[in-house]
């Protein structure tokens, strides 16, 4: 496997001393330091978007994005075994932990300054990206929950995921309605389009990485697309909330010191309430259980229903908190 790290490097005129393959690709000693070389499965238009909006970052002075490289055939990616991979620069960097407060503020500030660099950015043309704004889907989502509950109650059987279910449906549906009144609003294309901005998409702890002197380098573009910054902001509070420390940092205080930094209007914070709301990870879990038919229930998916059930408890406790949502 180790071959293919080393073609790839060919393909970028970099020398390959040593590789360690990971699940994403290979950690490299080059000639020129640490790479990444990593795969990405994506069509070429989307790791050209990829690309240019990591260059727009850095020429607006965002330094916290690591830059890919291009081939010596002038492409930022090269085949390899009938794949596509993408060359980067690995920085000594750890993952972040959203738990510590110091590095929450660096990650949330960091974020920030990425949206307000993108803002208003001439985006070149790239496949959409369906998760970014889930507008079309809350009639779709309702209606597959409202037949997952028809299902459970005329089989009058139930497991244990189907009372787990049954028990969080009302919740679930409300939290459903406000996302659907929110993108039904008059004004909603127009915050649309002047929250427009470049989503992150994947903004987790391990693709959040923190220097020696605490600085925040970002990775893991592989998602990014155009969307309404507020909807990465709510899926980065999310991911907050799941590793919520016993002593969490207050919503509002977040939102305060990322409006310092890229400011947010009234109708931005009405929007962000119902994409806090707006219950995916709940969707997704159901989807994968019923849709599959099971007339049984493994242990993990319980397990992951029951994390979830008390994470929406220890979430909407959180959000409530906030005097700026509510």
């Amino acid at each position: 496997m180790e071959n293919i790290s080393m073609a790839v490097l060919r393909a970028f005129d970099l020398k390959c001393i040593s590789a360690v393959k990971h699940k994403a690709g290979f950690v490299c000693k080059t000639d020129i330091g640490r790479v990444s070389v990593l795969r990405a499965p994506q069509e070429p238009a989307r790791i050209w978007f990829r690309y240019n909006v990591k260059e727009h970052l850095h020429r607006c002075g965002f330094e916290s994005a690591g830059r890919l490289f291009l081939s010596a055939e002038g492409e930022p990616f090269a085949a390899c075994e009938g794949e596509r991979f993408v060359v980067t620069p690995c920085p000594p960097h750890r993952e972040s932990s959203f738990a510590n407060a110091e590095e929450w503020w660096q990650v949330v500030r960091t974020v920030a300054r990425m949206h307000l660099a993108c803002k208003d950015m001439e985006l070149p043309p790239v496949p959409p990206y369906a998760g970014a704004v889930p507008s079309a889907r809350g009639q779709a989502d309702a209606n597959a929950l409202s037949s997952y509950k028809r299902r459970i109650l005329k089989k009058g059987k139930y497991s244990e995921f189907d009372i787990l279910f049954l028990r969080t449906f009302d919740e679930q549906m409300a939290a459903l309605a406000q996302w659907q009144a929110a993108v039904a609003a008059p004004d909603f294309a127009a915050q649309m389009g002047e929250g427009r901005s470049v989503c992150h998409n994947l903004l987790k702890e391990e693709n959040m990485l923190v220097a020696a002197d605490g600085a925040v380098m970002m990775r893991n573009f592989s998602e990014c697309a155009p969307g309404h910054f507020v909807m990465d902001l709510a899926a980065l509070v999310k991911r907050y909330m799941k590793a919520l420390p016993s002593a969490p940092v207050a919503l509002d205080e977040v939102l305060a010191l990322y409006d310092r930094e890229n400011p947010l209007r009234g109708e931005s914070l009405a929007f962000l309430r119902a994409a806090l709301a707006f219950p995916d990870k709940y969707i997704k879990l159901c989807t994968q259980y019923y849709e599959r038919n099971r007339t049984w229930t493994p242990g993990a998916f319980i397990s992951r229903m029951e994390e979830l059930t008390r994470g929406m408890e220890t979430g909407k406790a959180y959000l409530q908190a906030s005097k700026a949502l509510f």
